[in-house]
């Protein structure tokens, strides 16, 4: 091996051990993996057994029932903030959202990846969730936001009903931070006062910025990353700070998902080989996963002050 290789292999190794934090639980991609996993998953559903995790939760999208389409960033966007808080509370496992967006498309429910309440317990028990939040939500008047959600516990499969959560739409953190509290007060957790602290942290004190990060998600699980990475870019020029949208950036560029039209052409048809769409029930096989990590950086330097720009439809 030449010195130029090692020093190349070095390179990547450290690389890879400073960004892992980050990305780790953080990621925004459904990888080949991934895909291969959630294949394994669907073709062996009727031999596994419900093995759900003790406390393991899954949030699901939300439902957009405005009839607004401008409002559909925020099916995957407050799930994603969600997921955020949770983690960083370090409470319970928490399943990724890449690993659900996988799952929900190999069961064939495509790139929106919206689930129906009657198919929560299924996707709860491919998970591996003992708990699945999920809801909807209706634009109210003078440009309000209503949220309506629910605590699904998987087996025996009984759900409550949580409290709506009301306000105007510029107002998001505040409506998510609600039902975050909902959540902790339905399953009757005692917080402790580092972790309530924990939850006054937004990811973005920008509306703007959050848009443009939750539509840079969606048009990921698209495949158009070029795209994707833009919407980034236009949610750290409102918010520099924006930890999140910075490091789903970072991940495009060490996937090599952005780059020259070559390198995406190789990536696209690879992705599209891992996706299967299953339709048969395979053998019983042991089913290995990669457990969900219980915390990411708390990144306390997040700036949460500034002008907004608009970010471009």
């Amino acid at each position: 091996m030449t010195h130029a290789r090692v020093f190349k292999w070095m390179t990547v190794v450290v690389y890879c051990l400073w960004a892992a934090p980050a990305l780790t639980h953080a990621g925004q991609v459904v990888t080949p993996e991934l895909r291969q996993w959630a294949q394994q998953a669907v073709e062996q559903e009727k031999s596994l057994n419900v093995r759900t995790k003790a406390d393991a939760m899954a949030v699901l999208y939300f439902n957009n029932r405005s009839g607004d389409a401008a409002l559909n960033p925020l099916q995957k966007g407050l799930t994603v903030m969600l997921i955020s808080d949770l983690v960083r509370l370090q409470i319970m496992p928490l399943i990724e959202r890449a690993e659900l967006q996988a799952l929900v498309e190999e069961i064939g429910l495509g790139q929106s990846g919206l689930v129906e309440p009657d198919s929560a317990p299924r996707i709860g028990r491919l998970l591996g969730a003992k708990y699945i939040v999920g809801g909807a939500f209706n634009a109210a008047r003078d440009n309000r936001l209503n949220i309506q959600s629910h605590l699904l516990d998987v087996e025996p499969e009984s759900v409550v009903t949580l409290p709506d959560a009301e306000g105007r739409l510029q107002d998001l953190l505040d409506l998510e931070k609600r039902l975050l509290e909902h959540i902790v007060a339905s399953m009757k957790l005692d917080l402790t006062e580092n972790q309530k602290a924990v939850l006054k942290k937004p990811l973005s004190n920008s509306f703007d910025a959050l848009m443009a990060f939750f539509m840079g998600i969606d048009a990921g699980d698209r495949g158009r990353y070029e795209e994707a990475s833009r919407y980034y870019d236009t949610a750290l020029k409102n918010d520099p700070q924006f930890a999140m949208a910075k490091e789903a950036l970072t991940e495009l560029k060490v996937l090599k998902l952005i780059g020259t039209a070559s390198t995406k052409g190789r990536l696209l048809r690879k992705t599209r080989q891992q996706t299967s769409f299953s339709t048969t029930l395979g053998p019983a096989l042991p089913l290995a996963r990669v457990p969900s990590p219980s915390g990411v950086p708390t990144n306390d330097d997040w700036r949460i002050d500034g002008p907004t720009q608009k970010v471009a439809k």
